[in-house]
């Protein structure tokens, strides 16, 4: 009777261990990754640091936040600007500006933009350029095209084209960045607001002026784009 008890006891005992071993294949805890994963290209696209507003050393320069547009000639209601989260580039579509000398006709309008940009280490930007197309009609009509490219707290060279009928009647004018131009290019390392102040007005003559501002992508007019290097 005794031996029949211990056998009993023996095989129970025999069942339960066997049934707590765990299996040498244990799937991986899905905290970590199956495999090593390899650090993905740095892209324009990266996040900013919420803590410092600022992005990680491996980012890219980058748009820090909705680019502002004002100006009498830029009022609320004739543009339109789509801003695309934590990226380099921006949309942005801007009414003709018309002015003249006919009575209740504006002769001096203005457009200025002001882009804040987020510069990691290592990095420095350029200004944005812009393209400039209109015409001229009416008698002898003389019009002048003023803007200036700087960046905010410091002055930028204004570049200034006189337009005149009947030469001028059409006109395309596209500025470009100069990369031997230090004032066209930021402080490295630092963030900024890139700004242009643009300003059309009548010098002379009688007639009317119509202009349009975009960039000087020929395939995407209202696609503006960051132009960034490394610096020293």
């Amino acid at each position: 009777m005794h031996s029949r008890y211990f056998l009993l006891i023996l095989g129970c005992w025999f069942l339960v261990s066997c049934g707590d071993k765990t299996p040498n294949n244990q799937a991986t805890s899905p905290d970590l990754p199956a495999q090593p994963t390899t650090p993905a290209a740095t892209t324009s696209s990266a996040a900013p640091n919420p803590n410092t507003g600022t992005a990680s050393n491996s980012a890219l320069p980058m748009l820090a936040g909705t680019p502002a547009i004002a100006g009498s000639g830029c009022a609320e209601g004739t543009t339109q600007l789509e801003f695309q989260p934590q990226q380099a580039s921006f949309k942005l579509s801007i009414n003709a500006l018309e002015l003249g000398t006919a009575q209740g006709q504006k002769t001096n309008l203005t457009c200025n933009l002001a882009i804040p940009v987020t510069v990691p280490t290592g990095y420095q930007v350029s200004i944005v350029p812009l393209h400039f197309a209109g015409s001229l009609t009416g008698n002898g009509l003389k019009l002048e095209l003023r803007r200036e490219y700087f960046f905010a707290g410091t002055t930028g060279t204004p570049e200034v084209s006189s337009l005149a009928l009947p030469t001028d009647s059409q006109f395309n004018i596209s500025d470009s960045v100069n990369n031997e131009d230090t004032l066209q290019w930021s402080s490295c390392g630092q963030d900024t607001n890139i700004r242009v102040n643009t300003r059309l007005l009548i010098k002379g003559g009688e007639g009317q002026a119509k202009l349009t501002i975009s960039s000087t992508d020929p395939t995407e007019p209202s696609l503006f784009k960051l132009n960034y290097r490394a610096c020293n």
